[in-house]
């Protein structure tokens, strides 16, 4: 038996003869990791590819029969030898038939054929989670509604098409009205059906057209865990926004209540997993099941059941979609690696949950979450062990005890590992690369816990008791806290992000260089010389770092005077004034992409920002302009509407401290610190009723910088672009900002007027207005302009030096 056991384990880590590596590798149990590569990788290949259905599932029916008639056989003759072969296959045929059956269904079925043609039909719904309100979109000029958004589970369609019953997730819009149907109701509406974007929530989007009707109340539980999650949502209310925020996330999953900003915040310091239910949540959970099953002597399978009913009750209280799921299964691996002794087991219970959750929801396997998830617990799994003991032997000459020594090369290492395992797939995000996240994530961990059961305990008492439920509320509020200012902390640090390309370019980048790392730290421990070691790689690393600037990788070019920003279907350029100074001319659609475009231009003072009009896709961005950073004084244009857009600015620019001042034509400005810049409004001179007023309205600015002339459009048109031009007469600009994003309304003279040798369009990618238009294109190519547009370019950046004009651009 023993020396059975001995072969049966050799086997299972598949260990090379060599002695050296046998130390390192025996042991390691991975016989499943092929199970789990092989059923991901079908189930990529079946979304990725329309397979015909029939033709896999036959397939896949047949191997399945296969593999259950090999492994009987084998169990019988007691031949454990090839039997991961065999389980492997099963694993691939089981996934294959789950990703058909789910593709089917998307692609397809009724529900497909009804949201591709748009149709109109009586649905019959149940809400699955609460109905949250989420941020309005721009919609061109206007600022869309404020929708309200649930998951669902669609029942029944009836329409034009023919009535079906069926059972799929989906997206529910509803109004404004029905805002406040309980969670777990199954109501009826009259409904838009629609295509939902690809994600593991919804395969259709049903959008209510009127108000919708309850035909079924919330069940028991339903209730229960809506008044569990309201209840924590008020234990916290009243704190600051940002712990508030951070503490209903680690419990519960909920992100409804997080303050603008804070997300990108998070995502910048490497701390986003903690804005919501993570595998971690669930691990801490489970640990501490266990740790008080063992202070009071309780059994381990009694542990066991116990962990297991919190585990599930948790996945209610959250909500049973793929997310919590993922999180559920990675959270369990690392407790059953606990249990079992360590990541070498540990592995064979990741690759047996990968299995399993693919094939009970196999949109998991196009899932960024569900890969980051993944390569973050093979980190802790694999990697974070060896790491742990290379820092535990780095600090042993440390004078504390050995206990706090061995808590800091925990943290450490696990946070290392994940962050060098995940580094591939957030690299081909092209989001750039978290320099802060290991310190970050140090600091902050000890209070993840904290929070975690502080906040669960609120959770649970604040529905019977809320005072309880508010103590346990405010104790998280402290630790919620902390971390929120890591985050804003360490966001806001200049090289906070190490600007990376994306796309499998930038992963296979990133993986070159960890391996590259790894072969040196081999290298270094085979021939025994870990100083000179961790000397290269230092080296290394400030090459890396002086080579791309960690804040902007070489981000604006040397000798920059102005940039478009490539925003969307917006506008925003910016201008500068000297070190860190700048114009604004216009701020965009969303908050979030001109504070970027700010912040990697090293932009912290504005000079003065300029609204040309009040449409949506100029002004919205403004909060963006305005967060943690100096306004010295804002020009609008004198035209107020819409007065919706109006207001908000005005309620924006209020709360910074500012007034914004409106401004007709030859209303100037200048400043002579760094460079030379004067700007003067050319329009408007009159309100002109022809066309769109707020569009003609447009602030119109001439600015001259470095010896540069810009001509910076607005949105004007054909009747406000002639009346300027036969007011001011022969004019030379070097630089044109084209009007209107490029739509068709140009005056014909205009582009043969301005005399501008670069010609710049902001615009956004498949904009549905067909911006920008054949004949504007034409127009300026004709006066021989060179073009740019930031749905092709991204940033465009006008650059001056040594007296020659030129042009970088960055997407």
């Amino acid at each position: 038996m023993k020396s059975r056991g001995s072969a049966r384990r050799s086997w299972s880590g598949f260990v090379p003869s060599s002695p050296s590596k046998r130390a390192w590798m025996s042991g390691w149990d991975l016989r499943l990791v092929p199970a789990a590569i092989g059923t991901w990788t079908v189930c990529l290949l079946v979304w990725s590819v329309p397979l015909p259905s029939v033709g896999v599932l036959w397939s896949s029916v047949a191997v399945m029969c296969l593999s259950v008639l090999v492994l009987m056989i084998s169990s019988t003759r007691r031949s454990p030898g090839w039997w991961w072969v065999w389980v492997t296959l099963l694993s691939v045929a089981i996934g294959a038939v789950s990703v058909t059956l789910a593709a089917t269904q998307q692609r397809e079925g009724p529900l497909a054929q009804a949201a591709a043609n748009r149709v109109l039909a009586t649905v019959e719904v149940s809400i699955e989670g609460e109905i949250e309100q989420s941020r309005a979109r721009v919609r061109g000029s206007q600022l869309g509604p404020i929708r309200y958004v649930a998951r669902g589970r669609l029942h029944r369609i009836d329409s034009r098409l023919g009535e079906w019953a069926l059972e799929a997730p989906v997206l529910v819009h509803v109004q404004v009205d029905d805002s406040l149907v309980p969670p777990g109701s199954r109501v009826t509406a009259t409904a838009r059906l629609a295509p939902a974007p690809f994600t593991p929530q919804a395969v259709a989007i049903i959008q209510a057209h009127g108000p919708v009707q309850i035909i079924e109340g919330p069940s028991w539980g339903a209730q229960v865990i809506h008044a569990v999650r309201t209840g924590l949502r008020e234990s916290v209310a009243g704190g600051p926004a940002d712990a508030g925020a951070l503490v209903v996330g680690l419990a519960v999953g909920d992100e409804s209540t997080q303050p603008e900003g804070f997300g990108e915040a998070m995502r910048v310091s490497g701390l986003s997993h903690l804005t919501a239910v993570s595998g971690g949540n669930v691990a801490i959970v489970l640990g501490a099941i266990i740790i008080i099953g063992r202070l009071l002597g309780v059994r381990v399978a009694t542990q066991a059941l116990l962990a297991g009913l919190s585990l599930i009750g948790y996945v209610l209280v959250v909500g049973p979609e793929p997310s919590v799921l993922r999180a559920a299964g990675m959270g369990t691996v690392a407790v059953i690696a606990l249990l079992l002794g360590g990541p070498r087991r540990g592995l064979s219970a990741l690759s047996a949950t990968v299995v399993l959750l693919l094939i009970l929801a196999p949109v998991l396997a196009v899932s960024l979450g569900f890969a980051l998830s993944v390569a973050a617990t093979g980190g802790l799994l694999v990697v974070a062990p060896p790491l742990r003991r290379a820092i535990s032997r780095a600090l042993s000459g440390l004078p504390v005890s050995e206990r706090i020594r061995g808590a800091f090369a925990d943290a450490i290492a696990l946070t290392t590992a994940a962050q060098i395992t995940t580094a591939p797939i957030l690299a081909s995000l092209g989001q750039g690369l978290s320099l802060v996240a290991v310190p970050a994530n140090v600091l902050a961990a000890p209070a993840v816990a904290p929070i975690t059961v502080l906040g669960l305990l609120a959770a649970v008492t604040a529905p019977m008791l809320p005072p309880l439920g508010q103590l346990f509320g405010w104790l998280a509020i402290p630790f919620a806290a902390w971390i929120a200012w890591c985050a804003r902390t360490f966001a806001g640090l200049d090289g906070a992000t190490l600007a990376w390309p994306g796309g499998i370019g930038g992963a296979l980048a990133a993986l070159a260089v960890i391996i590259g790392g790894v072969v040196i730290v081999w290298i270094g421990r085979a021939r025994r010389w870990p100083l000179r070691t961790a000397v290269v790689m230092v080296l290394a690393a400030v090459a890396v770092v002086w080579l791309r600037p960690p804040d902007r990788a070489g981000w604006p070019p040397p000798g920059w005077v102005a940039v478009a920003c490539d925003v969307g279907q917006g506008d925003a350029m910016v201008i500068a004034t000297g070190p860190h100074r700048a114009i604004v001319v216009d701020a965009g659609p969303d908050p979030a992409a001109i504070d970027s475009c700010l912040d990697d231009l090293g932009v912290d003072h504005v000079e003065l920002l300029v609204l040309t009009h009040f449409h949506a896709d100029h002004v919205e961005g403004t909060p963006g302009v305005l967060a943690g950073r100096q306004v010295d004084e804002i020009w609008v244009s004198p035209h107020p509407q819409p007065v919706e857009q109006v207001e908000r600015v005005m309620r924006w620019s209020t709360n910074a401290g500012l007034v914004p001042q409106s401004v007709w034509a030859g209303a100037s400005g200048r400043s002579e610190r760094e460079r030379s810049i004067e700007w003067r409004a050319l329009w408007p001179a009159r309100i002109i009723t022809d066309g769109s007023i707020p569009n003609n309205a447009s602030v119109v600015l001439d600015v001259r910088v470095s010896g540069v002339r810009l001509l910076l459009l607005g949105d004007v048109e054909p009747a406000a672009q002639a009346a300027l031009r036969g007011a001011r007469g022969a004019e030379a600009f070097d630089v044109v900002k084209i009007a209107h994003h490029g739509s068709r309304f140009q005056d014909p003279r205009l582009a043969e007027w301005t005399a501008g040798r670069i010609a710049v369009i902001s615009v956004g990618a498949d904009n549905d207005y067909g911006h920008p238009a054949p004949e504007t294109l034409a127009a300026w190519e004709a006066v021989a302009a060179r073009v740019l547009r930031t749905d092709q370019d991204g940033d465009v950046a006008i650059v001056h030096r040594s007296g020659t004009l030129g042009v970088v651009t960055r997407r």
